[in-house]
């Protein structure tokens, strides 16, 4: 049915209402109004947050930023503004405008100053007045909302540039080659991807400003001189002295901006260098000596960052002092012309000097930004130059290949020599090869080399099914867990069938550990698989291989850590099993099932010395036999029985399906204490004596440009009266200027020293109770979140706050000399102020509520992106060679989109917020405005005293803007300090009422004592040792064995006071271990860990800490580890340089490292986790006689699932179910 005549008008009335109703909604922001009500009645939910516009969707991201030129950080940065041209030319256009309205200010304070002396003499009326006031006033809002819908546009495209930087820089991490990788700290990168690309973003912004802002000086230039004709042309051509030296400050920051990036990324990267190997930290008790290493690196950027204060203030020297200068110079020129300087011609050049001062003073800080983006900009360059590997592409699985290799040899980018010489193999399809030989003969970079990871240096290499990449299953020797779910690390990345998986797990011997797991798959699993054994870590990266349909798996010692039992189940179901049919190359030092093999290659030095049958090899090949002969295992079997657990033992699912805690939240008002803690730091360690101080600078900060104003006034309306010449005047009004410019100097000058003094003891308080905190704290923890807090968080505290803080007390103090002034002149204006600042206090109340909700889930889901981005760089390797790049990427995005939706809440809250002010401070503005002209019309107020009050009242709105958003960032970066104190409250590890322990020579026998201990990691976990009740004699080898969960590794950590006792004792020597410092105790017992942790250094440093040993000494532990030939070939000897967790050593390597490290203390207890699993046979032997030989006086307790581990043993003990069992 058509519709009606009568209807169409409605129709279109409708239609008008509409496009009305969501043009309002849009200029006032509207979109933020719900969730704005919402937060004054709870805290704000990420769900409650307003959606992004879908231009900012990462989907969104225009193609052309992932293509920009990276030659160089100006290339990035102008393939950016290219990628951007039309957003950016809206934000210009906005910005022009917004300048305009501006510039029209002195135009309009001319015409009401000129108002108020006519009406004086009643030569106008107060229409005339009030119509000039009423445009002012309009001028004003219009202004605010240009403003803010630029700063939204530009904002927004922050958001965009943000997003692709971070996607390009995570997809960098990922194909990242080894020498690149390894040249890259961890802390480094992090950066990149938090600080550097923040930085980097807003350049965009600032230069956007910085074009504003000059053609603001140029306009208020040629106003100045159309107002003061060659006097202002004269007073301009100061700004000629001023750029050189603009120009040389500029250069000197980004200098200084560059220098403390680089001493930021080193101290992240330490940091996460002690987070990753905290348990070596905690067992060797060197927190005070990593407290030190921090503090060493803090003091360089400490240092870094009072330089750049200083180029701060000469810099707001300059800016300041140039308009003061241009002010004076032009007044002077004009009078010594012979222009009279009236009124209204004062107070208008006045105005267009608050123009140049704003505008000048503004582009110090502007410059600075733009330096900083250059500087992240060349950073983030030079990162992307990095060279990479090339994406591989999934294949489909043919079923099996094999490859053929001719001459071939295989070099790392940074190696002198190849790592494989002249490979000479043919590996048929559905062969099963296992590689053997020594630490460092090459095994694992065979396994690379196939992967591509190592380049080919000459030679020939080809798959046998004509592929140029095959689809592999790889397990690579560290087991690679993510925190998140067991089904998500079996899975990652891809959906597998449950058929499939159940299978996976099945063959991967996986079941029986799922089913003690509460939650089964979905439980999660912590980072670095910390609530997983190391049998389980590479259970479950088998079982991931499994699920995948590979043409050739390639498997990195991967049954070194499970027990004889377990390693025979995963030969028969899986690698003998499941994958008979498959090409597998299988690393190993458990040479057990060796003759099950198609082949075995024997390596050494890079070089293949035996190729053949397991039999074939024994005639033939003597290398071989000797090698086999070295290893042999002792002739008794240690049988282990299955742990039985009883079904009260079980946890129930809701309990602990969940390790890692969430993220905790404030909510709120920041609290007062946070402030409070704050301003302790803040005043230092004389806070008194610093407050005085504080109050005399802000004094003098405000009270001499008020006297400066006022000085103008003054002189206006009774210069008949006064025995001075104008241009005396005009000397008086310039050296009051110049007292200003001093005061600002020392005023931003103490609140930026003060402020990083304040941030130094945050820091230092903060990472001293964080390296004092239980363990168990570090479990439950990500270590990106950590990170963040030290990176993000604390930039965000000594930077941030530092700036932001003075912003806000000078507006504040300001706001407050505005009130005064204008009280004082014109009481009756009370009536009009009095009611602003209550609505100013109701808004901002709203507003505040929703912006810091924003900002705290803002500042939350920044840490997993931290988290998630370390965690992939850790496995980028097992990422490529899955061919599972874009499937990382795609799940950072959802990451990225995460956080970037909380900050565009953040961002359209302030929006809100900032686009009623000006309404608001228009209408006040127009009440004073009002009233000063009825005022000067019936002559109750003198030219001067109006022009004066006028002057502050249109100040005023601006002061109480610039107050309140200035307060509204320090609040959020508030958060970063309400953060950080949350570190400084963690509950410390216990220690002992009262230390009465004096004996310096304790332990002197090594004997250990458990009475009767029984242990739970919770209160409502079951007990994980029940009654042990047990002497360790002392000088004894005692072997430990037992199934997964069975108790041994807590017996250690009991030991080392990780764990409580819920009953019982540990006694060493006849001491209460629980009496003893935790210090004392730790550092009389050295361990051998089962993951080697190397810290990024030398050689030296990784075995002696703190150079506390002689060199004789150092190569006495190397030799005892049998590591003193191979280090003696080193170049660089015991100064080495190992990278980041030791990367540039094989993990046999590092083990050995570890050991040295160990021996070198020479305590009489010490302790083996799976020391030798990552070691060859041979090794482990000799290791072995080292501690039957070398460590006679001394208790030695071993697990270990190697039957050979155990032949030194005297006695041996078999956990089952909690309970010691002693079975020789």
């Amino acid at each position: 049915m058509n519709p009606g005549p009568d209807s169409r008008p409605a129709n279109g009335f409708f239609i008008m209402s509409f496009s009305f109703k969501k043009s309002f909604d849009f200029i006032f922001f509207r979109e933020a109004v719900p969730a704005i009500r919402l937060a004054r009645l709870r805290p704000l939910e990420s769900e409650d947050l307003p959606s992004q516009p879908a231009e900012l969707q990462t989907a969104a991201i225009p193609p052309a930023l992932f293509t920009t030129s990276v030659e160089s950080g100006p290339a990035l940065l102008m393939g950016i503004v290219r990628a951007l041209k039309k957003q950016l030319s809206v934000s210009l256009l906005l910005a022009m405008i917004y300048a305009l309205c501006i510039l029209s200010g002195p135009l309009l304070v001319y015409s009401l100053v000129d108002f108020v002396r006519d009406a004086a003499s009643g030569k106008a009326l107060l229409s005339q007045g009030l119509w000039a006031g009423l445009l002012l006033c309009l001028t004003t809002a219009a202004t605010g909302l240009l403003q803010h819908h630029y700063f939204f546009n530009c904002l927004k495209l922050v958001q965009i540039i943000v997003s692709a930087m971070n996607i390009r820089i995570y997809r960098q991490g990922l194909l990242l080659t080894r020498k690149a990788k390894m040249n890259r700290q961890t802390g480094d990168v992090v950066n990149l991807l938090g600080t550097d690309s923040d930085i980097l973003s807003f350049f965009q912004f600032e230069m956007v400003e910085f074009i504003i802002r000059v053609f603001m000086i140029i306009s208020a230039s040629a106003m100045l001189i159309y107002l003061l004709g060659w006097a202002g042309v004269i007073g301009l051509g100061t700004l000629m002295l001023i750029a050189p030296l603009a120009h040389r400050i500029a250069k000197r920051y980004r200098i200084y901006d560059d220098e403390i990036m680089a001493h930021r990324d080193s101290r992240v990267s330490l940091m996460s260098s002690i987070l990753s190997g905290i348990r070596i930290v905690k067992y060797f008790a060197w927190e005070k000596e990593m407290l030190s290493e921090v503090d060493q690196i803090r003091v360089k950027e400490i240092a870094a960052r009072r330089k750049l204060f200083n180029i701060m203030g000469g810099s707001t020297l300059i800016y300041f002092g140039g308009s003061l200068l241009i002010g004076v110079v032009s007044f002077v020129s004009a009078l010594l012309m012979g222009q009279t300087l009236d009124a209204p011609t004062l107070f208008s050049a006045l105005a267009i000097f608050g123009i140049l001062d704003s505008s000048i003073g503004i582009l110090s800080e502007i410059v600075s930004i733009i330096v900083s983006g250059r500087v992240s900009a060349d950073r983030i360059a030079a990162f992307l130059r990095d060279p990479v590997f090339a994406e591989k592409i999934i294949t489909e699985s043919k079923g099996a290949t094999g490859f053929v290799a001719k001459g071939a040899s295989f070099q790392f980018e940074d190696g002198d020599e190849p790592v494989l010489k002249d490979l000479n193999l043919s590996i048929r399809a559905g062969e099963s090869v296992a590689v053997i030989g020594s630490v460092g003969s090459g095994k694992t970079a065979l396994l690379l080399s196939l992967l591509g990871e190592v380049p080919q240096v000459n030679g020939e290499f080809c798959w046998t099914d004509g592929s140029n990449q095959p689809s592999f299953g790889y397990v690579p020797q560290e087991a690679l867990i993510m925190n998140g779910t067991l089904r998500e690390n079996i899975e990652l990345g891809i959906n597998v069938d449950p058929s499939r998986l159940e299978r996976a797990i099945a063959v991967s011997a996986l079941e029986h550990d799922i089913r003690l797991l509460s939650g089964g798959l979905e439980a999660e699993i912590g980072e670095q698989g910390i609530n997983l054994s190391g049998g389980q870590k590479q259970r479950v990266n088998l079982a991931r291989a499994a699920c995948r349909e590979a043409d050739i798996l390639l498997l990195d010692d991967p049954v070194s850590a499970v027990d004889f039992h377990t390693e025979n189940a995963v030969m028969d179901n899986l690698i003998f099993g499941l994958w008979e049919k498959k090409t597998r190359i299988v690393v190993t030092h458990r040479l057990h099932h060796l003759d099950r093999f198609d082949r075995v290659l024997f390596l050494h030095r890079g070089t293949v010395v035996g190729d053949g049958h397991y039999k074939e090899l024994l005639e033939t090949n003597a290398a071989f036999r000797i090698f086999l002969q070295r290893s042999e295992r002792s002739d008794h079997e240690l049988e282990t029985k299955p742990v039985v657990t009883a079904e009260g033992g079980k946890t129930k699912l809701d309990e602990s399906v969940r390790l890692t805690d969430d993220e905790t939240r404030q909510v709120g008002s920041v609290q007062f204490t946070v402030y409070k803690n704050y301003a302790k730091a803040w005043l230092g360690e004389k806070p008194y004596r610093m407050a005085i101080v504080l109050l005399i600078m802000s004094a003098f900060a405000i009270g001499i440009p008020v006297l400066q104003q006022w000085w103008i006034a003054y002189w206006s309306d009774h210069k008949a009266h006064l025995d001075l010449t104008m241009l005396q005047a005009v000397l008086i009004w310039s050296g009051l200027g110049l007292l200003a410019v001093i005061s600002a100097l020392f005023f931003q000058r103490m609140w930026l020293l003060r402020a990083q003094s304040a941030g130094r003891v945050i820091h230092d308080s903060s990472i001293s109770a964080l390296l004092k905190s239980p363990l168990n704290y570090f479990d439950r923890t990500p270590i990106g979140r950590i990170l963040n807090r030290f990176s993000r968080d604390m930039d965000s505290v000594e930077r941030e706050i530092a700036q932001n803080l003075e912003r806000t007390i000078g507006p504040i103090l300001h706001t407050l000399a505005a009130v005064l002034i204008i009280v004082v002149n014109v009481p009756l204006l009370i009536v009009v102020i009095a009611p602003a600042l209550i609505a100013y206090y109701a808004l901002q109340r709203l507003y505040r509520s929703a912006s810091r909700d924003a900002q705290r889930l803002a500042s939350i889901a920044r840490s997993p992106r931290f988290a998630f981005f370390k965690e992939s760089l850790q496995a980028s390797a097992l990422i490529r060679a899955h061919g599972q790049t874009e499937v990382f990427v795609k799940k950072y995005e959802v990451l990225l989109s995460n956080y970037l939706k909380r900050f565009y809440g953040s961002i359209l809250f302030n929006r809100w917020f900032s686009s009623r002010i000006p309404m608001l401070g228009g209408a006040i503005t127009f009440g004073l405005i009002s009233t000063i002209l009825w005022l000067s019309q019936s002559g109750k107020i003198t030219a001067g005293i109006a022009g004066l009050t006028l002057v502050y009242a249109l100040r005023l709105c601006d002061h109480l803007n610039n107050a309140i958003r200035s307060f509204t960032v320090v609040e959020s970066n508030m958060i970063g300090v309400e953060r950080l104190s949350e570190l400084r409250h963690l509950p410390a590890e216990v220690e002992p009422s009262v230390n009465v322990f004096k004996d310096e020579q304790w332990p002197r026998e090594g004997e250990i004592r458990f009475e009767n201990v029984s242990v739970r990691y919770a209160s409502h976990l079951p007990l994980v040792l029940k009654d042990c009740d047990f002497t360790l004699k002392a000088r004894q080898k005692i072997g430990i064995i037992g199934r997964t969960g069975a108790g041994k590794s807590t017996l250690f950590q009991v030991l080392y006071r990780f764990i409580p006792p819920t009953s019982g004792r540990v006694w060493i020597d006849g001491v209460d271990a629980s009496t003893i410092p935790l210090e004392r105790l730790r550092r009389s017992l050295a361990i051998i860990p089962q993951d080697p942790v190397l810290f990024q250094g030398t050689l030296r440093s990784n075995i002696d800490r703190f150079r506390v040993y002689s060199d004789d000494s150092l190569w006495t532990a190397l030799r005892r580890a049998h590591l003193e030939e191979w280090v003696r070939s080193l170049p660089g000897g015991l100064e080495t340089e190992l990278k980041e967790s030791g990367s540039n050593f094989s993990q046999g390597q590092r083990q050995q490292v570890c050991l040295a490290r160990a021996l070198l203390l020479n305590t009489k207890i010490i302790v083996l986790d799976e020391a030798t699993a990552s070691v060859d046979v041979v090794t482990d032997a000799l290791i072995q006689q080292t501690l039957r030989d070398e460590c006679k006086d001394k208790t030695v307790l071993i697990i270990a699932h190697r039957l050979e581990t155990l032949s030194l043993c005297d006695r041996v003990i078999e956990m089952r179910d909690g309970q010691p069992h002693f079975i020789r």
